[in-house]
């Protein structure tokens, strides 16, 4: 594995924190939903950015057929909540340090936490395999897929397993995302804001 990306990884839980609390997303995640209104009289982060949940620290996306193990790809909480996920992360990676079997890294223990009541999981982020279609996108898919999620994952493990054009590898991920959110704009009759074109 990556030591370095996954040192990464549990730094920005610690990085959630210092900044305030609020919202933390992956790069390849985008949203399919509209922000919801922030009303500052319902503000519960102590002056911060405002979260739902009264800001109990909630994951967005939950691994299929999974005893609510949760995936770090979208997540929210207040800033004590971060710290407290924060330092309970890094306590989980240090108990598993030794460990031989794999590199651990923050999805393993988070996924090791669930059992804990460690966070909440409102299951409303889309895989990327489940919309990389080869038949395309319909307004079907719409309904039966995207209709109650609030963006897409668009990982390393959605390209492996969705369908891409031939020849067509991750690095091509942006140019993929793209196609997609234009088909499922058109499709959903939903706005969609285009990752820039430039992007890599």
């Amino acid at each position: 594995g990556n030591v370095i990306y996954n040192q990464l990884c549990f730094l920005r839980w610690l990085a959630m924190a210092v900044v305030g609390g609020g919202f933390m997303a992956d790069y390849d995640v985008f949203p399919i939903s509209k922000a919801p209104s922030l009303d500052d009289t319902d503000n519960n982060n102590d002056g911060g950015v405002y979260v739902p949940f009264g800001g109990n620290f909630t994951v967005y996306s939950k691994i299929k057929n999974s005893q609510g193990a949760g995936i770090p790809c979208l997540m929210s909480g207040r800033t004590d909540e971060w710290t407290r996920m924060a330092f309970a992360i890094l306590e989980n990676g240090l108990e598993h340090a030794n460990e031989n079997t794999k590199m651990w890294s923050d999805m393993l223990a988070l996924i090791d936490m669930r059992h804990n009541s460690a966070y909440q999981i409102h299951d409303v982020v889309a895989e990327g395999q489940d919309v990389l279609k080869k038949h395309g996108w319909s307004s079907k898919d719409c309904e039966e897929v995207t209709s109650n999620k609030m963006a897409i994952h668009f990982s390393h493990e959605a390209l492996r397993k969705g369908y891409i054009r031939p020849g067509e590898t991750a690095e091509d991920r942006p140019y993929i995302i793209r196609r997609f959110l234009a088909k499922w704009h058109k499709a959903c009759n939903e706005e969609v804001i285009l990752p820039s074109s430039t992007s890599t």
